[in-house]
């Protein structure tokens, strides 16, 4: 019989079941006792990261050092104006 418990309380552990309801379903009193059945994957600790620290959202893909050396040549070039011609000349 207590297999079938631990085996049940494994499966709650693995569907990410809150520690209080395994504590409540097991009849276990002590939080230290029930945690033995909850063992977070890599997936739910990284949901909980993502709530706590959660991705910057950019505007524009990085770039690479030559887009970049690009990007700044396009500008340079851009923001030269052409001298005035002489109408008389």
């Amino acid at each position: 019989m207590h297999q079938l418990r631990h085996s049940a309380a494994t499966h709650l552990g693995d569907a990410e079941v809150p520690l209080q309801l395994i504590m409540g379903k097991t009849r276990h009193k002590n939080p230290r006792t029930a945690m033995r059945y909850v063992k977070p994957g890599a997936e739910a600790i990284a949901k909980v990261t993502e709530v706590l620290a959660p991705r910057r959202r950019t505007h524009r893909p990085a770039r690479s050092p030559a887009d970049t050396a690009r990007h700044g040549l396009a500008l340079i070039l851009a923001s030269r104006v052409p001298a005035p011609r002489d109408p008389g000349a």
